[in-house]
């Protein structure tokens, strides 16, 4: 289980059309997980974050530095525990 303090913002990179963007935000929120949408279509930073952290595809789920994916991942969204 991946625990996070209140200060840590989770934030989901997506972009239009994007379906597995809109299941991950609806697991996130099903969940109670609180998170911040970043849409790399007119977000230059954020686009510019997903480059930086080696990402093609949609979603990116940046839970902490070292804790981040691609794509719709159940099994990575579950193990979030926020404090």
């Amino acid at each position: 289980t991946i625990s996070m303090s209140e200060k840590q913002e989770i934030e989901v990179f997506t972009g239009p059309g994007c379906g597995n963007c809109v299941l991950t935000k609806a697991l996130l929120d099903a969940r109670k997980i609180r998170y911040v949408t970043r849409d790399v279509s007119t977000d230059e930073l954020a686009m510019a974050r997903v480059t930086e952290l080696g990402y093609r595809s949609l979603p990116v789920v940046v839970v902490s530095p070292d804790n981040h994916w691609c794509g719709h991942r159940i099994s990575n969204i579950v193990n979030i525990r926020q404090d």
